[in-house]
């Protein structure tokens, strides 16, 4: 049989552009303090510009139908890349990795990480005093949730098992936490296909996260957790969407299971909860199971560290100076604010997400749209917005796209927003070159919020559901 032509373009504008970022983040150099302005290919510059050709790539293959790929080596490829970039090169986008170093040595020696403020630690007794300086925010301690904390101890308790040559190439031990939540993310790329598999569609769709310039950077670059919630996630979603779908009771408890182990990532799943309910009004032994579940492992995961000496009063105190005091990178919410207050601003976030939950439960939307829809709209109207945040969202795209195009509709317009936002959102990293502070000015907001609104707001115009000519469908 012959191949059609172009089979390999794809796959190798992407390879290419994969590789570029790989090279851009082993070269990056960010300014401390008031540092320089960043020029040549070592800087941002060449950071935007490889995140860019990568993400046309991505977007070209995206528009034109993703191929049929095996599943093998679409993880296999996936793999590669983030290997590369992990030991080659060190966290620049953010610092948050050493504040995971730091609360999974604490909670693997047995101590509350809730407890006590890294500067509180003298630094003789700092569990990994290579890093302790490097350590952001050290006056409050930590808010990362339970899971978070049990993925971080359970990393330094496998650094420990590490030989002496590892130890001395990763003393900072950012890079086997990389590598671990590069396995996860991996995870939940293979979970994705599988899914697109079950519902006979391309697994190719899975490449639109797997080779995601996003993904790339914010993972293996920097080394964010969002991997540990996301593959928790697409498993609670793809559970409770089967136990939906055909019933039974150990699919709705394993649901509950995972949503409850990825809302003690982030409570990205909480809101998720209240249209999957809904879905299932009809099936009350689903939800019982499900809901119980979730209860049950919500109290696994807290119960532990509120029964340590100082409980979690820590992470309540952080997150309350979180809540009152940081912003970054803001779009609609501080544009409201700005006019009517920081009341206002929080209003239209609770009626947006509330808007958004009501409509998918009124028009009974799968739940991988759900869980696309449902962050997009708190995020567009949150204070603060750092770029991996977008990976929540951006995880259930391939499910979305797939839907979408064999249907033979058009994206619909959370998915568009979702898309064209993970394309902008890197913009935000303009707040490195701000000697004033760590924020994204004005202009540069407008520059990256205002192609995702008029994506959103075409996507309305047009119609989600018209039918048009087949393009997105797998061959």
């Amino acid at each position: 049989m012959k191949r059609p032509a172009g089979r390999w373009r794809g796959p190798t504008a992407i390879g290419a552009g994969s590789v570029l970022l790989a090279l851009a983040l082993h070269r990056l150099a960010l300014p401390s303090g008031d540092g320089p302005p960043l020029t040549g290919a070592g800087g941002l510059p060449g950071f935007w510009l490889a995140y860019a050709l990568l993400g046309a790539a991505v977007t070209a293959v995206a528009w034109r139908r993703p191929r049929r790929i095996g599943l093998a080596e679409l993880v296999a490829g996936a793999a590669v890349l983030r290997v590369v970039v992990v030991l080659t090169a060190t966290p620049q986008l953010s610092d948050d990795i050493w504040r995971y170093v730091h609360d999974g040595a604490t909670l693997a020696a047995g101590e509350n990480p809730y407890a006590r403020a890294p500067a509180d630690v003298p630094p003789g007794e700092a569990p990994v005093p290579a890093i302790h300086d490097r350590i952001n925010h050290p006056e409050l301690a930590t808010i990362y949730p339970p899971t978070s904390q049990w993925a971080f101890a359970g990393l330094s308790v496998l650094y420990r098992a590490t030989p002496a040559a590892w130890k001395a190439f990763d003393p900072g031990r950012d890079r086997l936490f990389r590598l671990g939540l590069v396995i996860l993310e991996l995870a939940a790329i293979a979970l994705l296909g599988l899914w697109l598999r079950a519902r006979g569609e391309p697994v190719g769709w899975a490449g639109l996260y797997a080779f995601h310039p996003l993904a790339l950077a914010e993972v293996a670059g920097a080394g964010h957790q969002e991997p540990l919630g996301i593959v928790l996630l697409v498993t609670g979603l793809w559970a409770g969407d089967r136990a939906l779908r055909r019933g039974g009771t150990l699919a709705a408890s394993g649901s509950g299971l995972a949503l409850a182990a990825s809302a003690a990532v982030k409570p990205v799943a909480v809101p998720i909860l209240l249209p999957l309910a809904w879905r299932g009004r009809d099936a009350p032994r689903t939800l019982v199971a499900a809901g119980a579940a979730f209860a049950l492992g919500t109290l696994a995961l807290y119960a532990p560290f509120l029964a340590m000496e100082g409980g979690m009063s820590g992470a309540l105190t952080t997150a309350g100076v979180v809540a009152e005091k940081w912003a970054f990178n803001g779009g609609l919410a501080a544009a409201i604010e700005a006019f009517a207050g920081p009341l206002a601003a929080h209003s239209a976030a609770a009626l947006a997400v509330g808007g958004v939950i009501l409509v998918a439960a009124a028009r009974g939307v799968d739940a991988a749209r759900i869980g696309l829809a449902v962050p997009l709209a708190a995020l567009l109207l949150a204070t603060t917005v750092h770029p991996w945040y977008l990976l929540w969202p951006l995880s259930l795209a391939p499910l979305v796209g797939a839907a979408a195009g064999a249907r033979g509709r058009r994206w619909p317009p959370e998915l568009a927003g979702v898309w064209v936002w993970a394309l902008t959102v890197p913009i935000a990293y303009v707040a490195w070159l701000d000697p004033s502070g760590y924020q994204v000015r004005a202009g540069f907001r407008v520059l990256e919020y205002g192609p995702v609104l008029a994506a959103i707001v075409w996507g309305l115009f047009r119609g989600a559901g018209t039918t048009r000519r087949p393009r997105l469908t797998g061959p």
